[in-house]
């Protein structure tokens, strides 16, 4: 209003236009920044200090976050703030807070807040909650760009409460991670080469990009190994079918060999029978004939033997190649029946 009002003074010199043109300028600024501090930050949760926390209401830890995220990114004024402030406590919040104001009345809106966490919040020091932040381990099952996330909250009230600097955050972060994760981790933490960089750490954004690259590139090969492992799975079960037909197979040609000898055998001592001379001619004959037969017996029992070993033995050796396992087949068959 003082700008407006020193563009209509009654001065007879009017103001140049570069100045009313800044002044107009500064105007629209204010009125475009109070415009659209309005639609942020308007209300915060509320707060009643009461446990357990009722429905509807908000605990003291998310309360106070939103309370400084409030405090440190508004714009308007701290009687603003502090309004704001006021009109999210109730009950025994409401009580502390008015106690605080008849002690020292001239309290800021980050006192009101402070004045709450010392009612409400943790009483721990810091370096108690620094220690606390110390022993903190991953979970059996929990990804590592979780336990990152996970540890961002504690590390942020060690930070309030002065257990670290803020310049050494980074660095206490990455070696919580170091010491607090999980022995499986060790081949993702030696990939991005924390140890290495302790001088010099990434921050909380730049580190969870980078595990969490480093978890979806695992992902996709544990995906890509799974698919594999399937396709090898389903092709098993043809070759065992392959295999078995083949075993029937060979247990036919047994069968075939067997009735083979057996007939040869039987057609040999009846003709021999049935063609023999009586007895005084028998006894005089020559044993040729008999030792022939016996000995033609006995090539056929050991070119079986000698069959069903080769076939055994490139079973084994052709298991995988289905084509070979036939074209043996179809040798040794014809081998055998010549």
């Amino acid at each position: 209003m003082s700008d407006v009002q020193a563009m209509f003074s009654t001065d007879t010199e009017s103001p140049a236009p570069t100045s009313l043109l800044r002044a107009v300028g500064d105007l629209l600024d204010r009125i475009g920044k109070t415009s659209s501090d309005g639609g942020s930050f308007r209300r915060l949760r509320i707060f009643s200090g009461t446990f357990p926390t009722p429905v509807g209401e908000e605990s003291f830890d998310l309360w106070n976050e939103q309370a400084y995220l409030m405090i440190s990114e508004c714009d308007c004024s701290d009687k603003e703030k502090k309004r704001r402030i006021m009109e999210s406590i109730r009950g025994p919040a409401l009580e502390v807070i008015k106690v605080a104001r008849d002690d020292a009345p001239d309290l800021s809106s980050r006192d009101y807040v402070n004045a709450l966490e010392r009612a409400f919040g943790s009483a721990e020091s810091g370096e108690d909650l620094y220690f606390t932040f110390r022993l903190m381990q991953q979970l059996p099952r929990e990804k590592l760009s979780d336990f990152v996330r996970r540890l961002e909250k504690p590390l942020s009230k060690v930070l309030q409460k002065g257990g670290i600097s803020l310049a050494d955050k980074d660095r206490v972060r990455v070696e919580q991670l170091l010491r607090g994760a999980d022995p499986r981790a060790d081949l993702k933490l030696l990939q991005l080469r924390l140890r290495e960089r302790l001088s010099n750490p990434p921050n909380f954004l730049q580190l969870l990009s980078e595990i969490r690259t480093e978890e979806e590139y695992e992902d996709s090969r544990a995906k890509l190994s799974t698919s594999v492992h399937n396709k090898r799975v389903n092709v098993q079960p043809a070759i065992q079918t392959d295999i078995q037909e083949l075993k029937r197979q060979l247990q036919d040609l047994k069968t075939q060999l067997s009735s083979i000898v057996k007939n040869d055998s039987t057609v040999g001592v009846t003709d021999l029978k049935a063609h023999s001379p009586p007895d005084t001619v028998v006894d005089s004959c020559p044993n040729e004939e008999i030792t022939a037969l016996k000995k033609q017996e006995q090539q056929k029992r050991n070119r079986f033997r000698v069959v069903k070993n080769h076939m055994k033995f490139w079973i084994k050796k052709c298991k995988m190649d289905l084509k070979w396992i036939h074209l043996v087949w179809k040798c040794l068959k014809y081998w055998t029946f010549q």
